[in-house]
């Protein structure tokens, strides 16, 4: 629980946050676009975990709260960092169960999707720069645009594919239409080139 509902949702917060060039996370979450993308994603995440909704709903409350307490202010930079290990220990097990329980991985990808945008252009949405903290294996790999699977190192299982086509969808999404009508458009439920996801 708390890897999914405080580990995880810091990190694509942040993810969000350093393409938006927002620098404090208690600022992401304070706007609209982002605290509703927010929620909507952690009910994903909810939905993908195997255990009592209830108890989900408990997690779900305290990290809102702790997001937007502008009095334990902290980086979007410095959370975001090392985003590879963290992917690959707090997210992916999200994406595993969300793939076996039939939840859209959508809105779960499409954070990791704008971090890798962050990464790949050296800059935020508005052109203001982003130094990445990660392995330089990861980092020259995403320069390179490899897959998300690839750059993660992920051995190649069932949801491997998916997980990568739903990246790139969430990587064109976000360069036609910006990152802040994608992520509205995410939260309204009129997704993008809508495709199956289960």
């Amino acid at each position: 629980m708390k890897s999914r509902f405080l580990n995880a949702v810091h990190s694509f917060v942040a993810c969000l946050a350093v393409r938006a060039g927002i620098k404090y996370m208690h600022e992401a979450i304070r706007q609209p676009e982002f605290h509703l993308f927010t929620r909507l994603l952690m009910d994903d995440i909810a939905a993908a975990t195997p255990v009592p909704r209830q108890m989900c709903e408990q997690y779900m409350a305290q990290v809102l709260l702790r997001l937007s307490n502008e009095d334990l202010p902290d980086t979007t930079e410095r959370i975001s960092s090392e985003t590879c290990r963290k992917v690959g220990k707090y997210i992916f097990p999200i994406l595993q169960d969300a793939y076996s329980r039939k939840v859209s991985m959508k809105r779960i990808i499409l954070p990791v999707a704008a971090w890798l945008l962050a990464v790949r252009e050296g800059a935020s949405e508005s052109g203001q720069p982003y130094h990445a903290k990660d392995t330089q294996s990861a980092l020259t790999a995403i320069q390179e645009g490899a897959a998300i699977s690839g750059i993660l190192g992920l051995e190649n299982c069932e949801h491997t594919e998916l997980v990568d086509n739903e990246c790139y969808q969430a990587l064109r999404d976000m360069q036609t239409h910006g990152l802040l009508a994608t992520v509205k458009n995410y939260s309204e439920g009129g997704l993008l080139n809508e495709t199956a996801s289960a």
